[in-house]
């Protein structure tokens, strides 16, 4: 994801539009930017005070600590053919941490653990 705006582009933005310098149409084409872009940061302005953007993603704490991460090793160790399914309902029965079958699969790739894979085919191309 680019980096936000300047916190100077957005204030003569602002200002430009608030002077009566032009419509959101004509500010936005002096600045090269998006109609929407200039409604949205007049907008910020007349609520916030402030045009300065929102924080960007980051890290979030996860809910895998030591304790579950140990146990999907554990289980991908027994079985190296669990499903990604079958580990959040085991982590949810031993560790009662309910997790998404994504969030597994970020804790595998962090564990750099691989699982091997059930071969599959179609019910209709073999007898």
């Amino acid at each position: 994801m680019p980096a936000p705006y300047s916190m100077d582009l957005r204030e003569r933005v602002v200002r430009a539009y608030l002077e009566g310098e032009g419509t959101y149409e004509a500010v936005a084409a002096r600045f090269e930017l998006g109609e929407a872009t200039v409604d949205r940061w007049v907008s910020r302005f007349r609520n916030r005070g402030s045009v300065a953007p929102d924080a960007m993603g980051g890290n979030r704490n996860g809910k895998f600590d030591e304790e579950a991460e140990q146990r999907v090793r554990e289980l991908v160790e027994v079985d190296p053919g669990v499903t990604r399914v079958e580990l959040v309902r085991a982590l949810d029965e031993h560790l009662e941490l309910q997790v998404s079958p994504a969030a597994v699969q970020r804790a595998l790739v962090r564990l750099k653990l691989t699982r091997k894979k059930r071969r599959s085919t179609h019910p209709n191309a073999t007898r």
